[in-house]
């Protein structure tokens, strides 16, 4: 363990507290942009140190917000909102805010260097996953409603109400699947970049989350596209980005429902959907249901190890072994929507 990052990662979740867990996120995603360019103008990935390390990493000062909220909220009363993780906390002029920021932020830290030295890492999306298991820990010392919420008497789980939801504009089941067409491009552009820009398009939903910030109602993909954009960059097939990126969306609205919408504190639905999402791609990929398919593409999109971006050339290539992954995506949109409308077809409990 480096214990230089893990002070650092103190320091990324009092930052965290101190501006909000929205902002810190936001303010990341332009360092992700930034890196995913310099990736594919220069073949070096420094986003593990920049974009997800111990300042702005999300399971860092995301979380360091996150928790701080909870703690403002609950424990001390200080007249925040522990589900309004986009409200900078420095206003509440309250060191132990930001010193329980900076705790979870080393404790974010912590639990994503735990599933590196388990293997876990190799099977699933690290950071998400930290975040998750994070946020799960803040509910259990900070509130009182336990790991999965609890739901009003007469209100359905999966329905949202006047003291319960996620996002009331993305959670109507034709709505999610809508949204969810956002992983066509960002898998078509990791595969124009030969598999280098995992990051730019998730970066870049992450930066507008500025709108969401400022109370505007606009959608909530990064889980969407960085999904649609792992699964492209590891098969070159655009067809299961795009299916991935269609599970992506549901499973965020269903982990919202199941975790977020009749709780006290925040557990981010776009990390649950994210670990979820990267676990299947690589059983899928391991078992060999899904079957990288660059070698196909490559000539045309590579030389001398270096994009040549003759994108044309590369679609056309690739072309007919992306069937199977568009059928795949219809499939899974005709599964995701049916699923979500028998879930909110039911009645209030």
């Amino acid at each position: 363990m480096d214990i230089l990052m893990l002070i650092t990662a103190f320091g990324g979740g009092v930052f965290g507290a101190a501006v909000g867990g929205l902002s810190a996120f936001i303010i990341m995603g332009v360092l992700a942009i930034a890196c995913a360019v310099a990736f594919v103008v220069t073949g070096v990935d420094a986003s593990g140190v920049i974009a997800w390390g111990p300042w702005l990493g999300p399971q860092v000062a995301f979380m360091g917000g996150v928790a701080a909220a909870a703690y403002a909220e609950h424990w001390k009363k200080y007249g925040n909102k522990a589900m309004d993780i986009g409200a900078p906390l420095m206003g509440l002029n309250k060191p132990d805010v930001l010193v329980v920021g900076g705790i979870f932020g080393m404790v974010g830290y912590l639990i994503q260097y735990l599933w590196v030295i388990t293997g876990i890492a190799a099977w699933t999306n690290p950071i998400a996953l930290s975040i998750v298991v994070n946020g799960l820990l803040v509910r259990v010392v900070f509130g009182k409603t336990g790991p999965f919420g609890k739901v009003r008497a007469g209100d359905s789980r999966w329905l949202p109400s006047d003291v319960a939801g996620w996002l009331p504009w993305q959670e109507k089941p034709l709505q999610v699947i809508m949204i969810g067409f956002a992983g066509l491009p960002a898998a078509y552009i990791a595969f124009a970049t030969g598999g280098r820009s995992a990051a730019l398009v998730f970066g870049c939903a992450a930066l507008y989350l500025v709108y969401l910030w400022a109370g505007k109602p606009v959608p909530v993909i990064h889980h969407i596209v960085l999904a649609a954009e792992q699964m492209t960059a590891a098969t070159g097939n655009v067809g299961w980005g795009i299916a991935m990126g269609f599970l992506g969306a549901a499973l965020g609205e269903i982990w919202a429902c199941l975790l977020t919408a009749h709780s006290d504190t925040f557990i981010d639905p776009p990390s649950c959907a994210l670990f979820t999402t990267l676990t299947i791609q690589i059983i899928l990929i391991q078992t060999g249901v899904v079957t990288p398919m660059w070698d196909a593409a490559m000539p045309a999109l590579m030389k001398d190890g270096k994009p040549t971006f003759d994108v044309i050339s590369g679609t056309a290539a690739a072309m007919p072994g992306w069937t199977v992954g568009f059928v795949a995506a219809i499939v899974v949109a005709v599964a995701c929507y049916a699923l979500l409308a028998a879930l909110k077809s039911g009645r209030k409990a």
